[in-house]
């Protein structure tokens, strides 16, 4: 519930401070390892795996690093204060989908001693299922790191109005910089760093938001106030597939969404760099419990959310434009006596985007390497040749998020393209690789033939529906909201221009 005085508040010089030092950190640590590793780092295996001797710490948050970013992070919270808690019980098929690849794939893809995890599909298959699986991968993440610099972008340009050209070009520099110098070491590391920022960045703002608003309400009033405005339930059993969240949707699409989480190259790169089958467990689980912490934080955040602006809906009350912009807006309100709260919050949502793209670009190079350079080349490529090759990767894919971050901007056709053919790759690329593991009999054949097949029907399906809603079609109401209850002062100096960004899945 907002308070009737309330202080104006900008992003201010502490906060620019602080978000700097841990941009300066990012790098720091990323030009370290490289330096300190600049002979060993000659060696293919070395920038691409670590050699293959990496602790379990360090890649277990790595992992969570990866498969993080500030989308995710600002999504569960906003999806939360519109929608409510359904979507929360996918934590389910989360659990479910770790201990099966835990058990069953990840230790095959390990004894095999690869880089590329579609190199199994070579080996199990033909070299079309490895192109095909290789070709989806690559074309994914590139249409998907603009995306994970946009958002913590634009979060700075609501809050201050910097340029989001400017922030994202400076960005991809930081992050090609360390990750073309450093390696994967480079990357981990960073990683750990930066995760430790998106975790701390997380409890800060809760923290001080709690304080906030347990001084009106009390604690137990959060809770009180989202049970008292149907944020709790549970999925619905109908099976109408418009529904934005069903039993069904959530166990058979969470299964298969959370699968691809799991099995794709950046997470299995991170786990073959482990140098025994124990340590990769360990790290798995690791990773799998500061997730399942985060997430269920990020719940908490939007019980926050909806708390303080309970009968008071910003975009209701027309303080901003866009509901993906209430978190920005939510950070400024509680951090008017706080001074660097605000460059903690926006700090961790970039080290959020860092931490992803940087494993996208060091997996992207491990995967044009070794599944197109290498099977090409007429004769053995140099190592020389490799380094040439591992670092031009990752500087093109980088510099290439410039000019698709741009299209972004002007348009959400990339977004939807994106979280369309995340869903419509991910459920592919998935079923060749149960079908190569659990179905002995099935040939390269029909492998190629059942993974095209469902990414026609998939992108059909996708499409059709992104259609839908882009039309008016399929509409998802939200849970109610008011700005019955707004105070006649509220002056919050928020910057908030008419970007937006639309984060829902």
């Amino acid at each position: 519930m907002i308070g009737a005085n309330v202080a104006s508040q900008s992003f201010s010089i502490v906060d620019f401070v602080i978000l700097i030092l841990m941009l300066i950190i990012s790098m720091g640590i990323g030009v370290y390892h490289g330096y300190a590793n600049r002979r060993t780092l000659k060696t293919e295996a070395e920038y691409l795996m670590g050699g293959r001797k990496m602790s379990v710490i360090p890649v277990g948050m790595s992992i969570l690093a990866s498969t993080l970013s500030a989308i995710g992070l600002m999504g569960v919270q906003t999806e939360m204060y519109l929608y409510g808690s359904t979507f929360a019980f996918s934590f389910f098929p989360f659990l479910l989908t770790a201990l099966l690849f835990n058990k069953y794939i990840l230790p095959i893809f390990y004894s095999l001693n690869i880089t590329s995890m579609y190199h199994y599909l070579e080996k199990r298959f033909d070299w079309r299922v490895r192109l095909f699986g290789s070709i989806s991968f690559l074309i994914l993440s590139t249409l998907y790191m603009p995306i994970l610099l946009y958002v913590p972008s634009l979060s700075l340009n609501q809050v201050t109005g910097t340029n989001v050209h400017i922030t994202s070009s400076i960005l991809v520099s930081i992050v090609v910089l360390y990750t073309c110098i450093g390696g994967f070491r480079a990357t981990v590391w960073t990683d750990v760093f930066q995760t430790i920022a998106m975790f701390g960045s997380i409890i800060v703002v809760l923290i001080k938001g709690t304080m906030e608003i347990s001084e009106e309400i009390g604690f137990d009033g959060i809770f009180r106030n989202t049970y008292e405005r149907d944020r709790y339930e549970f999925p619905t059993f109908n099976i109408d597939p418009t529904i934005r969240h069903s039993f069904w949707s959530i166990t058979f699409g969470g299964v298969g969404y959370c699968g691809y989480i799991f099995c794709n190259q950046n997470v299995v790169q991170r786990y073959l760099s482990l140098p025994t089958m124990q340590k990769v467990h360990r790290a798995a689980w690791l990773s799998v419990g500061i997730f399942v912490t985060i997430y269920f934080l990020s719940i908490y955040g939007g019980s926050l959310l909806l708390a303080t602006f309970t009968d008071c809906d910003p975009k209701m009350a027309g303080f901003i434009r866009e509901h993906d912009q209430l978190i920005p807006f939510f950070v400024l309100l509680i951090s008017r006596n706080l001074p660097g709260l605000a460059g903690i919050f926006i700090g961790g949502m970039f080290c959020a985007a860092l931490s992803s793209m940087s494993t996208f670009l060091n997996s992207m190079a491990a995967v044009v390497l070794e599944d197109f350079f290498k099977p090409l080349a007429r004769k053995k490529l140099s190592m020389r040749a490799k380094n040439w090759i591992m670092r031009g990767v990752v500087v093109v894919f980088g510099l290439l998020c410039i000019p698709l971050m741009a299209i972004a901007e002007k348009s959400n056709t990339i977004m939807q393209l994106t979280n369309s053919f995340e869903g419509v790759t991910s459920g592919s690329v998935l079923g060749i690789f149960i079908l190569g593991i659990f179905f002995p009999s099935i040939n390269g054949s029909c492998a190629l033939t059942g993974g095209i097949a469902g990414l026609i029907l998939m992108g059909w399906i996708s499409f059709s529906a992104q259609s839908a809603i882009a039309a008016g079609d399929i509409v998802f109401e939200t849970k109610p909201l008011s700005h019955e209850a707004c105070p006649d002062l509220f002056n919050v100096t928020v910057n908030l221009n008419e970007t937006s960004l639309e984060t829902e899945r």
